[in-house]
């Protein structure tokens, strides 16, 4: 018993808590009380502890759904997301995986790709293994960056090893997380930048004018440019 404690504390010390974002199709999972991942039966832009993820490991870890939402606003700017959780149903998963990402690059930015998890679900006993080849076909889709599991996430050996995936992908992120508000900022720059470089662009054609002005004075000049509108021509 006081082994399994020691486990439970290790386990709890080391790794960090996280928070999910639900996305992707609405009927790709279904809600109830046994769902592990998420018991909630509704849609908030706005963390929910999960009880049930706390019960199997011991983690804090907190899901925010918005599954058939398209409004993000109201997710808090500074809210830090470790994993994007794109589910897509067995079936139409290539079609749904690839209009996902789509409305996430849209809605979040590209920052949010690399925390990206895919999560094909199934009904029990379907058979799923061609969903692997068929995803394999995108290039933006990352195969040890996809999981599979049964609709109902009742399973908790499938929750487990989801948990491990992304725990793989969150150190493979250096344990940053993504942010809205980050995303902004960083778009902001981005644009400062390309503001930079079309006043240098202009600074530069101010300096070669006047430089040809120096030389040739106003009659040289118009004859250049002149020669030059008709060469582009």
């Amino acid at each position: 018993m006081a082994y399994w404690c020691m486990v439970a504390l290790y386990v709890v010390s080391v790794l960090p808590d996280l928070t999910f974002v639900l996305t992707g199709e609405r009927n790709a999972i279904d809600f109830g009380p046994r769902n592990i991942l998420f018991d909630h039966d509704e849609e908030r832009n706005a963390e929910q502890f999960s009880s049930k993820l706390y019960d199997l490991c011991g983690r804090h870890i907190s899901v925010i759904n918005i599954l058939g939402l398209q409004n993000i606003d109201k997710i808090p700017l500074n809210q830090g997301i470790h994993a994007f959780l794109l589910l897509v149903p067995y079936g139409r998963h290539s079609s749904h995986y690839t209009s996902g990402v789509q409305w996430l690059e849209k809605a979040f930015g590209k920052g949010s790709l690399p925390y990206v998890m895919t999560v094909v679900t199934r009904w029990p006993g379907e058979k799923y293994e061609s969903a692997l080849a068929d995803l394999k076909a995108n290039s933006r889709f990352s195969e040890k960056r996809c999981h599979t599991c049964t609709r109902g996430m009742m399973d908790a050996n499938e929750i487990i090893d989801l948990l491990e995936k992304i725990d793989v992908m969150v150190s493979e992120n250096d344990y940053h997380c993504y942010s809205r508000l980050k995303h902004m900022k960083e778009h902001e720059e981005l644009d400062q930048k390309e503001e930079m470089v079309k006043r240098g662009e202009i600074l530069i054609c101010g300096g070669l004018i006047l430089t040809l002005y120096e030389s040739l004075g106003s009659k040289g000049c118009i004859f250049v440019f002149n020669y030059l509108n008709i060469w582009m021509l």
